[in-house]
């Protein structure tokens, strides 16, 4: 995954528009624990998509823009305790 980011990261110093470049880095960062970041890369990408009129793009980043608030939304307020077992 580090070498994706690694990837994605370079595309974007290159051109900072790529859509598709900031739709994926989003996504791996957001995987990887950067919620906020990934969450803001791939609203960026959805405003590029709709901007050039690639409907279908813009659509899937706004499914992904719902599923990544509902997951944030989800996450436990302590990590630490997250996939312990209950006892009792």
């Amino acid at each position: 995954m580090d070498e994706a980011i690694a990837f994605y990261q370079k595309a974007l110093s290159l051109n900072p528009d790529i859509p598709e470049a900031l739709f994926n880095l989003g996504n791996l960062l957001f995987r990887q624990g950067e919620k906020r970041k990934g969450l803001e890369l791939v609203k960026r990408s959805e405003r590029l998509f709709a901007e050039r009129g690639d409907e279908e793009w813009a659509s899937l980043a706004q499914r992904i823009i719902m599923r990544m608030n509902i997951g944030a939304t989800r996450l436990p307020k302590h990590p630490e305790k997250r996939g312990r077992k209950r006892r009792g």
